[in-house]
């Protein structure tokens, strides 16, 4: 064991040794002779070995013994005990120390779950805000022992899920979206639907209904002084969340003073921090609504998406479908109204319209690229891709498959990104190694009683990590199934078969080897695939990337120096001409098209200037900044590029 790693455990020890002592102090010389043997009771209830869930019979105990001691004098000394637990297993998580000698023993578990569990009963939003956080910690991997502890994480959402009126659904959805486990997200799952079910709701209505708003101001701002100073978080137009300083006299700082105190400052950085995550999450809520077959009532939808101060930022940058009798119509929020992409106003809505996430399926060609043409004339920026969304139909080729689509057969895609990018989209995958495993990428599509599978293979002789886990997948087949039976492709749903597949291109456009630019520096095997695929045919979402290009690069300065050239970005320096692929990113060099490795620049300020009409293409913003770097090629400096444009 090594100096540091038997540190940080004694250190671990000496924690829990103190919780204890103070713990049993507490027991042993409680302030009031009545009130101390109510303490002693409680703390011998929550010592008793308990189930999965609390009894009738544990759940009236407890308030029993909570109303002898008085319920603020127990929120007071029971956020003190678990304030002292998070700092625990906070610690265990930052040093990523663990074992089970040494850890939280079986007995300080149960009492430890016994205090969250009664934490419901108190309904504290400070308690409540420790408990969240102390949960997320508890399902924190740390190595050679898993997450720290999956009994008081499950106790936390128990807690959270037991809330009167609702008050947890905000926090469990916090799990559901930051821990990857496919336990945990099952047992959300399972709280919510209760939850659901008591208040006669859809998961979907109770979800919308639990949207924070921050707090945020009509213009999309919290403000907050500080004496002297004011510190603002805004969402801006195309939805980054940043954070401005300014002095008495308006003048804007580059940071807040350190003059200031730094647990205000501190906790306000933390709500901008958690504004940008809980809008990022929100944005993908909203455009899992496709596969969700989500209809609403206008006055409902209006309630949740048109008036509310956070969702509206995004709601109103979206096209949304109003239909009413036998009309159906297009139309965004454009100068304070809801209109038609010809400009007429909707002044036909009423509490007999339903509304739906528009889709560019079921919308003509010409429609479609007329939406796209529209957003770019207003600077419009979605916040996901919607008009420009890539569209997969049946082939041929599928039909003659029957039930299985070879489309994105036979590539190769790196396993660790590929397992991460999975859990991301909902995929339910377990990592492949040298071990038994037949794990399948799986996905779920409850609104559709359907799963869709995409099969990969791995090969015995590859490489792997030193656990052993291989490092390479091998993609096959999609599939698709409903109450477990499989279906025939032209069986699928037009819209479930493109957002599956639109999934698909996006493990494979993503992980894929080809899209790494020093693939053939560092390795030898699968050069032929490599190249293939960085300079194949472009996939759908490499043709949408194109249109987008083609609309982009007219407006920027260099687009004397560029053309299209079918699947290439075409750009003319002053040393070379280069050939940037729209499907992987990767370049040619004319005239005898020599590869020129480029690791892209990921903060590249420039392109913070630019519109770009959907937020969430990074490979779109790689190709523009390589542009942009070539065509002023002169003026590189990078030793290792100029020695391959200058070879």
């Amino acid at each position: 064991m090594s100096p540091q790693l038997k540190a940080n455990r004694q250190i671990i020890i000496t924690r829990i040794k103190k919780i204890q002592d103070d713990l049993s102090f507490f027991y042993n010389h409680p302030a009031e002779e009545e009130k101390g043997r109510a303490w002693q009771l409680i703390f011998d209830h929550f010592f008793t070995k308990k189930t999965g869930k609390p009894t009738k019979g544990w759940n009236r105990k407890t308030q029993e013994l909570i109303e002898l001691i008085g319920a603020p004098l127990y929120q007071q000394y029971t956020t003190g005990f678990l304030r002292k637990l998070y700092d625990l297993v906070h610690l265990i998580q930052v040093t990523k120390t663990g074992n089970e000698l040494y850890f939280l023993h079986e007995q300080f578990q149960e009492l430890f779950k016994g205090l969250i569990w009664s934490a419901s009963f108190v309904n504290d939003e400070q308690l409540t805000s420790l408990i969240e956080d102390t949960g997320l910690i508890c399902f924190k991997k740390i190595p050679t022992h898993g997450a720290i502890s999956v009994k008081l994480g499950n106790a936390c959402l128990y807690c959270l899920a037991s809330l009167p009126e609702r008050g947890g659904i905000e926090q469990l959805l916090h799990f559901r979206n930051k821990i990857t486990y496919p336990s945990v997200r099952r047992n959300v799952e399972k709280h919510l639907r209760r939850i659901a079910a008591q208040y006669d709701m859809t998961t979907d209505e109770l979800e919308e209904m639990a949207v924070s708003d921050f707090n945020l101001s009509s213009d999309f701002m919290i403000e907050q002084s500080f004496g002297t100073h004011n510190g603002v978080v805004v969402i801006e137009k195309d939805g980054k969340v940043v954070t401005i300083w300014s002095d008495a006299n308006g003048k804007i700082l580059k940071n807040a003073p350190k003059t200031l105190d730094r647990t205000s400052v501190n906790s306000f950085k933390e709500t901008a921090k958690k504004l940008k995550n809980y809008l990022s999450v929100q944005r993908r809520r909203i455009e899992d609504v496709f596969l969700r077959r989500r209809v609403w009532r206008y006055e409902i939808w209006e309630k949740y998406y048109h008036l509310h101060p956070l969702i509206r930022h995004l709601s109103h940058r979206l096209i949304w479908e109003f239909t009413q009798d036998e009309k159906s119509v297009a139309a965004i929020f454009f100068g304070g109204h809801w209109q038609t992409i010809d400009g007429i106003r909707l002044d036909w809505i009423d509490a007999r319209t339903t509304v739906e996430l528009w889709h560019p399926l079921r919308t003509s060609a010409p429609d479609v690229l007329r939406w796209r043409t529209w957003l770019e004339e207003h600077q419009i920026q979605q916040p996901f891709k919607q008009a420009y969304r890539e569209i997969y139909l049946l082939t041929e080729a599928e039909r003659n498959t029957v039930n299985y689509s070879n489309r994105f057969a036979a590539h190769i895609l790196r396993q660790h990104q590929f397992a991460a990018l999975c859990k991301i989209r909902n995929w339910q995958y377990k990592m492949k190694g040298q071990w038994a495993n037949d794990s399948i990428p799986t996905i779920s599509i409850p609104a559709w009683n359907m799963t869709a599978e995409f099969w990969v293979e791995i090969d015995w002789e590859g490489e792997a990590t030193e656990k052993g886990a291989f490092q390479l997948v091998f993609t096959d087949q999609v599939r698709f199934y409903k109450d477990a039976e499989q279906l025939e492709m032209d069986e699928v749903p037009p819209i479930v078969f493109s957002e599956i597949m639109r999934d698909v291109d996006l493990f494979v456009g993503v992980t894929s080897i080809g899209n790494d630019p020093g693939w053939q520096d560092n390795n030898t095997e699968h050069n032929d695939y490599w190249r293939n695929y960085s300079f194949s045919e472009l996939s759908a979402s490499a043709k949408v990337r194109k249109t987008a290009l083609e609309k982009l690069i007219p407006r920027l300065k260099i687009a004397s120096q560029c053309h299209f050239d079918e699947r290439f970005l075409v750009v003319k320096g002053s040393r070379r001409t280069y050939k940037i692929h729209l499907g992987s990113g990767n370049i040619l060099m004319e005239p005898n098209d020599q590869y020129l490795c480029i690791v892209p620049n990921r903060k590249d300020q420039q392109l913070d200037k630019l519109f770009l009409p959907f937020e969430g293409d990074q490979l779109l913003s790689i190709i523009v900044s390589k542009a942009m770097l070539l065509a002023a090629d002169q003026r590189i400096k990078d030793p290792v590029i100029l020695e391959q444009i200058l070879d």
